[in-house]
């Protein structure tokens, strides 16, 4: 029971950083609101043990840090 009291509460913070990001960014906020989200989520999954959210938050870092290099190439070449 506690587990999933403390799952709900990384999984709102995450969700709190996604929208926070989203209204003070606007559409630049995908590659560094995926990439903070999934950071802390994989904090999470490492302190707990969890299988699942570390590996799912590992996915999400990656495609993070990929955002990030595309949208940086692109912001480079203009």
């Amino acid at each position: 029971m506690e587990s999933d009291h403390k799952r709900t509460r990384i999984l709102s913070l995450i969700g709190t950083i996604m929208l926070v990001s989203i209204i003070f960014l606007g559409f630049f906020a995908v590659p560094v609101g995926i990439t903070l989200s999934s950071l802390v989520g994989l904090i999470y999954g490492i302190r707990t043990k969890d299988q699942k959210f570390r590996k799912w938050s590992t996915i999400f870092l990656v495609i993070g840090l990929l955002c990030c290099i595309y949208f940086f190439m692109n912001l480079q070449s203009m």
